[in-house]
């Protein structure tokens, strides 16, 4: 799955073609003929499908570098954030949603609102200029953006999800509130 530039999407034609002689050798080898082999493609089957979207709340200035700080981080996005197996922080592909008609020319960093210096979802991100309001982003979401995120990660809620079929917009998940952190924990006490 291409995430980063210069990555390609897996050829499936080239896959079968080096996969089919070797499952063959495999079958004709005694030792491997009651081997069952398993391929899961969810993220080759899932990234593409889903996307991550989350409003600008506000723009910082900081020692010459614009922030873009989102309603939503790493609490909703981690792999996005570069915290879920990457040694190296490569930016996920990320768009203006409301702006992707105009011209990319201003550089940003794309962060979340957590009060950790990890909550960085985009480095030197080229957007059109942001205002509060605007929507981000962040494309090829659909494997482990909820999945692996830490949700309630400083009592921040969950994000809404959202299944869109055609026209029609159907709520899968509805936003969390901040009392769905501390239901079920001692905090909850009976009254007298």
């Amino acid at each position: 799955m291409p995430y980063f530039p210069g990555e390609t999407a897996l050829d499936l034609e080239a896959l079968k073609a080096s996969v089919g002689p070797l499952v063959q050798t495999l079958r004709e080898d005694i030792r491997f003929r009651k081997t069952r082999l398993v391929v899961e493609p969810g993220r080759f089957l899932t990234a593409e499908s889903g996307l991550y979207v989350a409003r600008v709340v506000t723009l910082k200035q900081s020692r010459g570098t614009t922030f873009a700080i989102l309603d939503g981080g790493l609490n909703h996005h981690l792999s996005a954030s570069g915290q879920f197996g990457q040694i190296i922080k490569r930016n996920f592909p990320i768009v203006a949603a409301n702006r992707v008609d105009q011209k990319f020319d201003s550089v940003y960093e794309i962060a979340g609102p957590l009060c950790t210096p990890l909550d960085v979802l985009g480095h030197e991100v080229v957007l059109p200029g942001l205002e509060e309001g605007d929507l981000i982003a962040i494309l090829q979401s659909g494997a482990y953006a909820r999945t692996s995120s830490p949700h309630g990660f400083l009592s921040h809620p969950a994000p809404m999800e959202l299944l869109v079929d055609g026209e029609e917009v159907i709520v899968a998940r509805a936003r969390g509130h901040y009392d769905d952190i501390i239901k079920g924990t001692f905090l909850e006490v009976a009254p007298a």
